[in-house]
């Protein structure tokens, strides 16, 4: 058998995370309205006119979000490792990892924030609490300095596709932009336009199996599969566990839309609602406040020149108009 170019092996790492999008096209859906409501971007009814009507959008989906991540974010990050009391060298070794778990926690948000970026506790709690589900690379990795560190990056389950076996996770593959200074900086060799802008982005495939990582941009490699050494595939992908992968019986087999619910599952429909009734309530309320009025005068050409709902106002009209 022919051994795959480049190229195809950066097409088949394409074509695989699209067939994943693809069944999960609901799910993801539902993502993107959820994040919809935490922006508050304005409500706008199905199929109706909106121009020169009023609107309503309700904060809170946002302010439900936001009390509930401080939560979360806030609560302290335990490590308890089980031994027997009567084993003093088990106790011995519990404690040495619950040391490394902190260890690597602190080592791992100290790379973060050099790289400005968020801690690990607050990423984390951002995807749990919006997307209901949330996806995690660690590994230890050298620096430039051939200096051992922690890498520990959660990635968005919205852009995150993943095949599992009879063993776990047998491939996940993170979508990813990427700016063009960055690609340069990352990768000095890389050839772009260079009449593009250098903040122009571009799609980025970073793919692990259970040997190689591999990561491709618009059909060629940019780095060669190379061993990342966990003897695994590095990563976790975890939902909210409040319902299990459930099938319809018309034999439908695609993810359900409730797969690894967000915060918003309680309010994601009321929230329309309120949004609808809010917004009639507004167009009615100021069409009542300044009620439309008819003029009529012998030409039909009659305009008033004050405010007539103005408190106190005098306007003075032709005569013959009414």
């Amino acid at each position: 058998m022919a051994r795959k170019t480049g190229s195809e092996k950066a097409a088949e790492i394409v074509d695989r995370f699209r067939a994943f999008e693809k069944e999960h096209h609901d799910l993801w859906s539902r993502m993107d309205e959820d994040l919809s409501l935490d922006r508050l971007e304005e409500w706008l009814p199905e199929d109706s006119q909106t121009e020169g009507y009023k609107t309503f959008t309700s904060n809170d989906p946002q302010t439900v979000a936001k009390k509930i991540r401080s939560w979360v974010a806030g609560a302290e990050v335990l490590a308890r490792v089980p031994y027997a009391e009567n084993k003093a060298k088990e106790r011995t070794a519990g404690d040495l990892k619950e040391k490394f778990f902190y260890g690597a926690l602190r080592s791992a948000d100290d790379r973060r924030l050099e790289m400005v970026e968020n801690p690990l506790h607050a990423d984390m709690t951002w995807y749990v609490v919006h997307r209901g589900q949330v996806a995690v690379r660690a590994l230890l990795m050298k620096n430039e300095d051939g200096e051992t560190c922690v890498d520990i990056t959660p990635y968005d389950p919205r852009n995150t596709a993943f095949g599992t076996g009879a063993h776990g996770l047998e491939w996940i593959c993170f979508r990813l932009e990427k700016r063009k200074a960055d690609l340069k900086s990352l990768y000095p060799k890389l050839r772009l336009n260079e009449e593009e802008d250098s903040h122009q982005t571009h799609t980025v495939y970073d793919y692990y199996d259970r040997v190689n990582n591999t990561i491709v941009m618009d059909g060629r490699e940019l780095k060669q599969p190379e061993p990342h050494g966990a003897g695994r595939v590095p990563c976790v992908f975890v939902r909210n566990h409040n319902m299990p992968d459930v099938f319809t019986s018309n034999g439908d087999t695609k993810p359900s839309r409730s797969l690894g619910e967000s915060v918003f599952e309680s309010i994601r429909d009321t929230a329309k609602e309120k949004n609808e009734a809010m917004s009639v309530f507004l167009e009615l309320s100021r069409r009542h406040r300044r009620q439309p009025v008819v003029i009529t005068s012998p030409d039909g050409t009659a305009t008033l020149d004050e405010d007539l709902w103005k408190e106190g106002s005098e306007v003075l009209v032709p005569e013959g108009t009414k």
